[in-house]
C-alpha cells in the first residue's frame, strides 16, 4: 500500500538547503501526474534504505514545477525510483558538492 502525502504547493523561500564543501542537493522534476507520490533515493551501489521525499507542486517564477527536493546529499552518484516500485525504472544522476543538481525526468 502506498501512502500519498498531499501537501499543498510550496511557496517562495519555503525550502531550506544545507550545502557546501562536499554536500550538495538535488531537484528531481517530474510530470504533474506524480504530485503526492514519493521518490526514493540511494547512492549508486548502496542498498535501498527507504530515504524518500514527496513530489510537490512548487510555485516558482515563470509558473509551477512538480518536483521532489533532496536538500543535503554528499557528493556522488545517486539513483531514484518511485517508492514502492521495487522492480520499476530507476534514474541516475550526479550531485556535486556546494551546488544543486537539477534533473528533469520524463518518468517512464
Amino acid at each position: 500500500m502506498a501512502t500519498h502525502h498531499l501537501s499543498g504547493p510550496s511557496e517562495k523561500g519555503s525550502v531550506v538547503v544545507d550545502i557546501g564543501g562536499d554536500v550538495g542537493a538535488a531537484i528531481v522534476r517530474t510530470p504533474a501526474s506524480l504530485v503526492g507520490s514519493e521518490i526514493e533515493i540511494r547512492r549508486c551501489g548502496a542498498p535501498w534504505d527507504g530515504t524518500h521525499v514527496a513530489v510537490r507542486s512548487r510555485n516558482v517564477p515563470g509558473g509551477d514545477v512538480h518536483a521532489a527536493f533532496f536538500p543535503s546529499l554528499p557528493r556522488g552518484s545517486y539513483e531514484v525510483r518511485l517508492r514502492g516500485h521495487e522492480h520499476g525504472p530507476m534514474v541516475t544522476f550526479v550531485v556535486e558538492g556546494g551546488g544543486v543538481s537539477d534533473t528533469s525526468l520524463s518518468w517512464p
